[in-house]
């Protein structure tokens, strides 16, 4: 199984041919999405990071550091890593696209 990491909007440049679309967006998929998409709520973030991002609030660089302390991948990643393993061998083994809807700011 291969990991991708791509958002919502640029969904229409995707394949999707051999692969399962999996949202970790706070608010879930998108009506509009053509494709079924499995959403992994435990990596989901909380709306309150979400909306101080949308504010500008706060920067890239501290949404993702919140969103990692969050999310505790020093002690959860295997964790989440078999949960997605868990996903891809229910679909075939198909690789994963995790969909956000903000892309990186750079």
């Amino acid at each position: 199984m291969k990991l991708y990491t791509s958002y919502f909007a640029k969904q229409a440049r995707i394949d999707p041919g051999d692969k399962i679309f999996v949202s970790i967006a706070a608010g879930g998929v998108p009506k509009w999405f053509p494709y079924e998409c499995i959403v992994y709520s435990p990596l989901v973030p909380n709306w309150g990071l979400v909306m101080d991002k949308k504010k500008n609030l706060i920067t890239w660089e501290e949404y993702e550091r919140r969103y990692w302390e969050e999310k505790d991948f020093e002690h959860s990643r295997l964790r989440y890593t078999v949960d997605l393993m868990k996903i891809s061998d229910q679909h075939d083994n198909k690789d994963l696209v995790i969909l956000c809807f903000e892309k990186r700011r750079r």
